[in-house]
């Protein structure tokens, strides 16, 4: 059997997310001279030594070996310290990533983030070495937060499923961990005859909740799409895989997608937005991507010398930037010209509500 103390935030996320039971009896303690900050891949709080400080402290007794092990490997992926079990996980020596400390909100934030991540961080042990592992924790963090996300939002489409709207998954594997996932599972559902559906096995690509931006000037009546190389167009074997598209961007862990739409705008065409008005929100494909989009129409101002080159060089980005009349963008839609689909309907969106926006009429 083995003891730990933890951070009271950290025990609080491992608790949440079942990786410890509340079979071991717990202790909230206060461990002096010690300090919080932020440390590691995931910001978890760990202790640092700190004359007269003092910090909110969990012990965790008895844990079984398995369960012992199970925990030590997660530490040594969260925080990168090794052999923290019997003791209290101290940081010492390299201190060159360390944080401030964490928000006194940190585990309703951050840490439930984190705590919503940690199956998918733990499918990963046996499989991946624990620094592997540690890479992979931002874009889990962001899986994570797009089921938290989905999690707020009403009911849509029919507004209710058949009868209980049972899905029983019996099987799930993360088959492959990466900047993206592949999910596989033996699934059951709930029928419209009341009865469940013999299981069947389904895969799933595992991305995540995206913000779409279709910049336009109401005065000047013109939108700005941007044109970057897509792979899978390549791949698909499209004759031009250099791609039209809305300002898109991935949102970040905790963030709203508003923001991401606003920073996005900057980062890929020098753009500082004004009214950022919601266009609509869904699945570009359920049937097999769990990504979602939240689309927007931002209201900016487009001069001839708005379009040219843009884009991070840290992730990579080579963008450039076209102005088109607002005639000349809705003839293209009618030709079929773009290939990709969401210009399709922000397009007709923006036609839909043109008239009200030139007027003055504003977001609502």
């Amino acid at each position: 059997m083995s003891d730990l103390r933890l951070p009271a935030d950290l025990a609080w996320v491992l608790l949440v997310a079942r990786v410890i039971s509340v079979a071991p009896p717990l202790r909230r303690t206060t461990l002096k001279h010690h300090a919080l900050r932020a440390y590691g891949p995931a910001s978890v709080p760990v202790f640092v030594k700190e004359t007269g400080a003092s910090a909110d402290a969990v012990d965790l007794r008895n844990l079984d070996p398995g369960e012992a092990a199970e925990v030590g490997w997660l530490l040594e992926v969260l925080t990168g310290i090794e052999g923290a079990l019997g003791t209290a996980p101290v940081l010492a020596g390299d201190t060159a990533g360390l944080g401030p400390a964490p928000a006194e909100d940190w585990s309703q934030t951050a840490g439930r983030i984190l705590a919503e991540a940690m199956p998918e961080v733990l499918a990963y042990r046996n499989r991946l070495p624990a620094a592997r592992v540690a890479a992979l924790i931002p874009q889990a963090a962001m899986r994570a937060w797009s089921r938290l996300l989905a999690r707020q939002e009403a009911p849509r489409d029919m507004g209710a499923p058949p009868g209980d709207g049972k899905v029983a998954i019996t099987r799930h594997v993360y088959a492959h961990g990466g900047f993206f996932a592949l999910r596989e599972m033996e699934v059951a559902q709930r029928r419209f005859d009341g009865t469940m559906s013999a299981p069947g096995v389904r895969a799933v690509f595992n991305g995540f909740d995206a913000a779409l931006v279709l910049p336009y000037d109401p005065v000047r009546d013109r939108v700005l799409l941007i044109e970057q190389f897509r792979i899978a167009v390549a791949l698909r074997g499209g004759p031009n895989p250099w791609v039209l598209e809305p300002i898109a961007g991935l949102v970040d862990a905790g963030e709203d997608p508003a923001t991401t739409a606003r920073r996005e705008a900057m980062e890929e065409a020098g753009l500082t937005l004004g009214d950022l008005i919601p266009i609509g929100r869904g699945h570009p494909s359920p049937g097999a991507v769990t990504e979602f989009y939240h689309m927007f129409l931002g209201l900016a101002d487009l001069p001839d010398d708005a379009s040219g080159l843009g884009g991070l060089a840290s992730e990579g980005e080579d963008i450039r930037s076209h102005i088109l009349p607002f005639d000349a963008f809705m003839q293209r839609i009618d030709d079929d010209a773009f290939s990709a689909m969401p210009i399709a309907m922000m397009g007709l969106w923006l036609a839909r509500h043109r008239d009200r926006l030139r007027a003055g009429g504003g977001p609502g």
